[in-house]
This record gives structure tokens, sequence and C-alpha cells, in this order.
């Protein structure tokens, strides 16, 4: 199914930018790498003031593959919107609420699983592309704007293979300098892939796109839209905040497995090694799956319309 939020390579590189332009710092990726630690300091992405590019993959039609509004109100389903009947079952009738934008939304709080569909949306090895409002809810968190120490995701979006999800989406901790020497951690909104399924990972480390900026408790009870694209013509992965004007991206490296996740798309958390994992301490508004790659300038759209850039 398709939910909502171990590899060792030498060539990665992950990058978080402001639209796009890669921090020159952005390097090789030493080995030993695990799913929950990230990425090396020395590999972390930085802002940027570049203008926008042009990201637009015009080899790469889009197609709708389900929509899921949350406007219903009241009831235990959420309706795919697309025409393709992949309707997401098992809301929690209590879980209703006023969305952010272009829709309603539901609330998860971080206890329990979300709805999911009956059938894969989405071809996980071929190009696609998830968008979805989020909010982390200051009262599941007691407000404060703390990742339980044990736990290194939360997951809002993502579909299941047997064992372990093939992307997640959502927030995740990543190590980094703190001032006057010493690691600490912050978090950042991440789009996650996960090259193959089984409880053995593999040779290959898990690939992050990321925020360029880390969430503050300013980002508490406050709507954001999060735009992700698994772009395998590119070998890349990107993550867009187009309110934000913000861009992530993780190379793929050339040793990437890509494989099909058929399992149904679920919000609310992740799974790994077979188990749920990663969930949502906060509330999930519209998202829409898609088969091609979306850019900036669709993101940019999808803010502004709730609708990508026809092409």
């Amino acid at each position: 199914m398709v939910t909502l939020g171990k590899n060792l390579a030498s060539g990665c590189q992950e990058m978080a930018t402001s639209w796009g332009v890669p921090p020159a710092h952005a390097g090789r990726r030493p080995a030993h790498l695990h799913r929950d630690t990230g990425v090396p300091l020395t590999d972390m992405g930085t802002a940027s003031s570049a203008a926008p590019r042009d990201l637009r993959d015009t080899g790469s039609p889009i197609r709708a593959e389900g929509s899921w509004l949350f406007d219903e109100e009241a009831g235990d389903t959420a309706a795919d919107s697309s025409g393709n009947g992949r309707h997401l079952t098992g809301v929690d009738p209590a879980a209703w609420t006023a969305g952010g934008r272009f829709g309603g939304a539901i609330r998860i709080g971080g206890t329990a699983a979300g709805p999911v569909t009956a059938h894969p949306p989405l071809r996980t090895d071929a190009g696609f592309s998830v968008s979805a409002w989020l909010r982390l809810d200051g009262a599941a968190l007691g407000g404060r704007l703390r990742m339980p120490e044990g736990e290194h995701a939360w997951t809002a979006v993502s579909q299941n293979g047997p064992s372990h999800s093939p992307f997640y989406l959502g927030v995740r901790r990543f190590p980094e300098a703190v001032p006057g020497g010493g690691t600490g951690s912050v978090l950042r909104w991440c789009f996650t892939s996960a090259p193959v399924d089984g409880s053995v990972t593999g040779l290959l480390e898990w690939q992050h796109a990321r925020s360029a900026t880390p969430l503050t408790e300013a980002d508490l009870d406050r709507w954001v839209l999060l735009v992700a694209a698994f772009d395998v013509a590119g070998r890349r992965t990107r993550l867009y905040l187009p309110e934000r004007r913000e861009q992530g991206e993780a190379q793929l490296p050339a040793e990437w497995t890509y494989w099909q996740a058929g399992g149904g798309l679920q919000i609310g958390h992740g799974r790994y090694l077979d188990h749920p994992a990663d969930l949502w301490p906060g509330s999930v508004g519209p998202v829409h799956a898609f088969s091609g790659v979306l850019t900036a300038q669709d993101a940019a759209q999808l803010a502004a319309t709730g609708a990508p850039a026809r092409r």
C-alpha cells in the first residue's frame, strides 16, 4: 500500500537550494550511511539566492493517478477526484478538519495509521510525482517542535512494498554542526527514496531531497505545500516548497534499483522492515499523485491553483 512517513554509495550527492542551484561544495558521499542518520555534515545542502531555473522535463507527460481533496467532512472514505476510482478508505470519522487551501483535511495526530487505497496509484519504478498540503499540529507535539529520541522521521504520504516504502514524504531529522563545535540535529521537510525492498536493504544508501532551511517552532500549525518528483531519466529526485521558493535535490547513483511497490497509497505513516513507521503528528490536506515528473513551474501552479501547469 502507499503510505504517508540502506545502502552504500560513494557517488551520490544531495542538494538543498533556493529554486535549484546546487551548492559548490556538494560532493561525493562517504560510505556507511544509514536510513535514519541521513548524510554527513559535509554533504548538507545550503540555501541560495539564485534566480529560478526552468527545470521542465519536456519529455515527461503528466497524468493524474489519484487526487484526494478531503472535502467530504464526514464518513470513512476520501474520494478520488481524478476519476480513477482509487478512493482512500479507513478515515477516522472524527479526523475531518478544515484544510489549508483547495480542499479539506484530516488529522492524523501521530497515534494511528491513516486511510489507504486498495491498489497502488503509482508505478514507483518509473517517473512519478506526489504533492501534499501538510501541517505539523502543535497540539499533537505538546506545543514544541521536538522529535522524540529514537525517532528519525515523520511521514505524511508513502506507498508500500512488502517490507518498506519506496518513498517517504514528510519531515526527517538530519545531523548538523552547532555553534561552538560539535554535532546536533535539525528537522527538514524531506522526500526520501529507498532503492530496494526487503529485510536486507542492499548496497545503496537511501536518498533524501530536503528543504534548504530547517524547521522551527514557527512552522507549527502552519500549512505548507510539498511537491516531490522522482525522475528516472534524470537519475534524481526533487522536493519543491513553492511558497518558500525552495528546492532540494538528490542524485541517484548509477547502481540505483528502480522497483515497483505493489501496495496502496496511505496517509499518515511509512513502512520500514515490515512495520508501520514514522507516524505523522499533524494534519494532511489535498494530496495528488501523478505519473511523470513535475517541475518548479508545476509546483508554483499547484500552490496558486491546486493543479499543475498544462502540458
